[in-house]
């Protein structure tokens, strides 16, 4: 269904959302390193006097989902007018929007059909690195794991030790999964990377066997990994639940630096079980 609109006026004042293309947001709004590594080139942006968003695809069930950045404090009123705009774009689509992550700068409350979570639910931060700020501990002899052949057996080991795991094997999606086995062979740990709207390597799926926490672990496949993903990307990228501050430590240990911190909101969970 065509859309032949790309503003929401306020009222009788001039449009507060319009549509832009990516390299018109980073002119406008300068290098943000989420507009230059994880924003889609192709997806559906807009920008008004103070912030940018960006509008997710689908998923299979037609839901939608938002990112919403204040350059300066939004306020209220902009974040209800983008909302507006979503819905109305999402309903001629016969979509609808069901996600909204805002940058904790601009503190819109929600309310209404909106609800604020957990897990799959939680807030989150958006993390980036050029440089990993270690190297692998030698001791540790890590392996490339396959995603189709391997898939059932990352799952068996990740899910019980992490629920909220979302490294999605089986699928032939992933660039790249690295992993630790003990000397029975069992995988004591595992890491991947997602293409994100980049096309560019988006880390996720980082567990860590609980009796082997401590001990360099994480860091190692972290630093393997991130290599891989600088070798080919020139950037390596990952988020996490804003809660969880002892893996934003890790990570920040090793090199990632926060750029964005976001409030979360739904009317329906992302994932349903």
């Amino acid at each position: 269904m065509g859309m032949g609109w790309d503003i929401v006026p306020a009222g009788n004042l001039m449009p507060v959302w319009s549509r832009a293309n990516l390299p018109e947001v980073i002119e406008r709004f300068g290098p943000d390193p989420y507009l230059l590594h994880e924003a889609n080139p192709d997806g559906q942006l807009f920008v008004s006097d103070s912030g940018w968003m960006e509008m997710e695809s689908p998923d299979r069930f037609g839901r939608c989902g938002a990112l919403i950045v204040g350059v300066d404090t939004l306020g209220t009123s902009a974040v209800d007018e983008a909302v507006s705009l979503l819905d109305d774009r999402c309903m001629r689509a016969r979509q609808r929007l069901c996600w909204l992550s805002v940058d904790i700068h601009n503190d819109w409350p929600g309310g209404g059909q909106w609800q604020r979570g957990e897990g799959h639910e939680s807030d989150w931060v958006w993390m980036w690195t050029k440089q990993p700020a270690c190297e692998p501990d030698p001791a540790w002899d890590l392996v490339e794991l396959d995603d189709i052949a391997d898939a059932e057996e990352i799952n068996a080991f990740a899910l019980p030790v992490n629920p909220l795991f979302e490294g999605n094997p089986g699928r032939g999606e992933n660039l790249l999964w690295v992993g630790l086995r003990d000397d029975r062979g069992r995988l004591i740990g595992c890491i991947t990377a997602h293409p994100n709207g980049a096309g560019k390597g988006h880390l996720a799926g980082l567990v860590v066997a609980p009796a082997h926490r401590r001990r360099g672990v994480a860091r190692s496949m972290l630093a393997v990994i991130s290599q891989r993903m600088i070798d080919r990307d020139g950037v390596c990228l990952l988020s996490a639940y804003a809660h969880n501050t002892g893996a934003i430590r890790a990570y920040e240990q090793v090199g990632y630096s926060v750029a964005h911190t976001f409030d979360f909101h739904f009317r329906e969970p992302r994932f349903t079980g």
